[in-house]
């Protein structure tokens, strides 16, 4: 019966040898593959190209044109909006310590469609106040 119980601890020990030896292997192994990896990579340090053989892939930003989606990259309507705000509601701001990009930060998360609503200006200003005026800790 001894060695029934020595035969136990054996094999019980034995399995956590091989667990830990296949965990620290495959450490091992992703860090030396993670390593190789860093120092394979073909980047040309003299220009923004990153295959230097590939020639010269660098583009000339006034003759790409961007492609987005003008309803939610409409800045100019939103600044617009902000700093039409922004006089009615800096004074409460200072006295509740609220930094002014939080209302620029609520205002372009609007799309230009909503922006262009006829009652938004009050919609802006009660959701402004209700989520950081009115906040129950």
């Amino acid at each position: 019966m001894i060695i029934f119980n020595y035969l136990d601890s054996l094999i019980f020990y034995s399995l956590v040898l091989v667990t830990v030896s296949f965990i620290g292997f495959s450490v091992c192994y992703s860090i030396n593959n993670v390593n190789d990896n860093v120092t394979d990579s073909n980047v040309d340090t003299s220009s923004n190209n990153v295959n230097s053989d590939a020639g010269s892939q660098t583009e000339d930003p006034s003759l790409s044109v961007a492609t987005t989606n003008l309803s939610y990259s409409s800045y100019p309507v939103h600044e617009a909006k902000y700093q039409e705000l922004l006089p009615g509601l800096i004074e409460e701001m200072q006295n509740y310590g609220i930094n002014p990009l939080c209302l620029r930060y609520l205002i372009h998360s609007y799309t230009l469609e909503q922006l262009n609503l006829d009652n938004i200006n009050a919609v802006l200003i009660m959701h402004f106040k209700s989520y950081y005026f009115y906040r129950i800790p």
